[in-house]
């Protein structure tokens, strides 16, 4: 029903040992253009001088977290990874950029993001960006490389339900397997997410005469003001009875219990989401977008022509 859309390294976070493995490509260091190679390495401009540094302050980076809490909703759960190797963060101002097992970055200014670029690692083919808002999208371009998205959302967030929420089971860990077999998005390590994601969050499920869930839903992440909800699931023989919809009534009163506001990213042409989203009281917001930064291009535009670096 709901895209809330997923990388695959994202578990890392949960996992010193797993953290590194994605880590390795992601080295800070930068790349030089081969004259002789088939391909262009897009170079960041020089940065504008300013008082940027990396940072492990928490308190410092959750202040400019907190001026837009939605778009920064997942860079919250990487403040207990700065210790961790090959997890970083880089602050000016009002600015913030992470660089791990993808690249997470927002600004008020974008003037202040500007000198943090450099710090966006280029010694790879192409660079993983998770949930940035698009309105970075030309800067990106501008002064780093372009832009590939593979997933265009917007984010809605319910502040209170306005009808009254059925009240359903929860899933346990023991239907972890088949809420796996059942993903989407399923991958290596997903089983192992999956169980913590129903350990340590809210989710709900309407089950059959023999106890298996025929609807479900489950949450990404979660920040001290937001839970990402997602997961949502209603096997194919038993749509078009109002399950999901009860599954998602009760998944929202589940998170505002715990007084934070649920969170959903919908594809921008999934009208039908954005439509239960509407018609349950949810509010759209920022524009975000999943993707990479390509580092490569060809070297002769279609006259056979050298194409210049224009950053």
């Amino acid at each position: 029903m709901f895209l809330a859309p997923f990388c695959i390294p994202e578990f890392s976070l949960q996992s010193k040992s797993t953290h590194k493995g994605f880590s390795q490509n992601f080295q800070s260091c930068r790349t030089k253009r081969l004259r002789n190679s088939p391909f262009i390495i897009y170079q960041p401009q020089a940065p504008i001088k300013g008082h940027y540094m990396e940072s492990k302050d928490q308190n410092q980076i959750k202040t400019i977290l907190d001026r837009s809490p939605r778009s920064t909703m997942r860079m919250y759960e990487l403040l207990d990874t700065l210790e961790e190797e090959g997890v970083h963060c880089y602050v000016n101002n009002s600015a913030v950029l992470f660089v791990a097992w993808a690249v997470m970055l927002w600004a008020e200014k974008e003037e202040d993001l500007i000198p943090l670029l450099k710090f966006i690692p280029t010694n790879q083919p192409e660079t993983e960006l998770f949930c940035v808002e698009n309105k970075f999208i030309l800067l990106l371009e501008k002064h780093v490389a372009p832009v590939v998205i593979s997933a265009d959302c917007h984010i809605w967030t319910l502040d209170k339900l306005l009808e009254e929420a059925p009240t359903l089971d929860s899933l346990t860990t023991e239907d972890a397997p088949f809420v796996n077999d059942h993903w989407d998005y399923k991958f290596d390590q997903s089983l192992e997410f999956i169980q913590h994601c129903i350990e340590t969050m809210p989710t709900s499920c309407i089950r059959n005469e023999k106890g298996q869930p025929i609807a479900m839903a489950f949450c990404y992440g979660q920040s001290p003001y937001h839970i990402n909800m997602g997961g949502f699931k209603v096997l194919p023989e038993h749509r078009k009875q109002g399950l999901g919809r009860k599954v998602h009534l009760d998944m929202c009163n589940k998170v505002l219990i715990q007084n934070r506001k649920p969170l959903v990213h919908i594809k921008a042409d999934n009208t039908v989401s954005q439509h239960i989203c509407q018609s349950t009281n949810f509010r759209r917001y920022e524009r975000v977008f999943w993707g990479k930064l390509n580092f490569q291009r060809p070297n002769a535009d279609s006259t056979g022509q050298p194409q210049a670096n224009t950053i």
